[in-house]
């Protein structure tokens, strides 16, 4: 192995931990190879962030759910981008999936009773339904690989209930296709990072949309087509003010949006925002999400740094690395030190754990602060002409 110098004035990347671990384990992959080591790095990651339940984030979904991707079979949503894939159709007794819900009643043999049913294959073509139509899919929303679970659900900024879908169906009617307000949200029981929603809306609700120009006219700020390059300009019901170092004509691309009634926040938030703006979203009439976000496999890279973990942490993640590799059926195996890195590993995951309690201890969702008194709260001062008893 060449000779390598640890990084001193920069956050270690993922290479980093990698060679450190085969420095200490003074294998240059003749036991242990460096995708087996970079196996054990991801598993241990996910895990700390699994376990401690500490990294969370906002997501704003607009409405209806946007799926990247829709599918029929379980094989077609491992596709190699972090996209939300949503997958659709009745799978049978025996193994075989149908798009229709009849189909799936004719094949069991059994009496067809929606029939009339229609297929939305993305949910925004509810909008777009006939009147007094129905369908068979239900109001779910697919996330991306990075959410491991939602906490809270707020729908135009008011938080829905959680419930359960045997709640929902003691209602004893179809609610999975009952419009309205949003009420309450539903973990799906069939797919992961999938939620339901009741009751759901067919208006189409979009907090930004971005517009492009085709010629130097005006009217072609209003053309539809895909829309290239950077956001140049903001407009909409609320006023946006460009400043930069030339107030008289600012210039160069957006890096912050501001302002004194409504809260920005870049995305992703674990991580310096670099880059220039590529969407916008908004809670209002929308879906917004408090999560707990994982690292995506698919998005796992040595050049990347674990920033879903404190720099001060990633120690443990090496140490995690080390109690798999002394676990290792072969040369390297040695039961004394699998069991002490499993120790130091153990003690990351609560330390990581602690310092998601003292996040949400400490979080607030007013613009401003709450002060603690210890004082009681006063009674009310009546007049002194208020009678004593009632009725005297």
């Amino acid at each position: 192995m060449e000779r390598w110098y640890a990084p001193s004035n920069e956050r270690w990347t993922i290479e980093d931990d990698l060679t450190w671990c085969q420095l200490f384990l003074r294998d240059d992959e003749g036991f242990v190879t460096r995708e087996e080591l970079l196996d054990y790095y991801q598993d241990g990651y996910r895990q700390l962030c699994v376990l401690a339940q500490s990294t969370r984030q906002w997501r704003v979904l607009d409405l209806p759910p946007r799926a990247t991707v829709a599918c029929t079979y379980a094989w077609e949503q491992s596709n190699p981008w972090s996209a939300p894939t949503r997958q659709i159709g009745y799978r049978g007794s025996k193994g075989s999936t149908y798009t229709y819900a009849w189909e799936l009643e004719q094949a069991e043999g059994i009496t067809v009773t929606d029939g009339a049913a229609v297929c939305c294959t993305q949910l925004w073509e509810y909008a777009y339904l006939p009147d007094s139509a129905t369908t068979d899919q239900y109001y779910n929303f697919a996330l991306d690989r990075s959410h491991e679970r939602a906490t809270q659900v707020y729908w135009d900024n008011k938080i829905l209930a959680n419930k359960s879908v045997a709640e929902l169906d003691a209602f004893d009617t179809a609610w999975w296709r009952e419009q309205g307000e949003p009420l309450a949200w539903v973990r799906s029981p069939q797919r992961p990072r999938q939620m339901l929603i009741y009751q759901f809306q067919t208006d189409y609700h979009q907090g930004y949309e971005l517009k492009r120009q085709d010629n130097a006219s005006s009217v072609a700020l209003d053309s539809v087509g895909l829309a290239l390059g950077t956001l140049r300009e903001l407009s909409g019901e609320r006023t946006y003010v460009a400043t930069s170092d030339d107030a008289q004509y600012p210039y160069g691309i957006i890096r912050s949006v501001d302002s004194s009634e409504r809260d920005y926040v870049a995305q992703p938030t674990w991580r310096r925002p670099h880059g220039v703006i590529r969407d916008l979203r908004s809670s209002d009439d929308a879906l917004m999400l408090w999560e707990v976000a994982i690292p995506d496999r698919a998005a796992f890279d040595e050049s990347a740094s674990p920033d879903l973990v404190p720099e001060q942490l990633q120690k443990y993640l090496r140490a995690y690395v080390l109690h798999c590799a002394f676990s290792r059926q072969g040369e390297l195996y040695n039961e004394a030190l699998a069991a002490w890195f499993d120790l130091v590993w153990q003690r990351g995951v609560a330390l990581m754990r602690k310092l998601g309690w003292v996040t949400r201890r400490d979080r607030g969702y007013q613009r401003e602060g709450v002060g603690i008194t210890r004082r009681a709260v006063p009674r009310p001062r009546l007049p002194s002409t208020f009678p004593r008893y009632i009725g005297v």
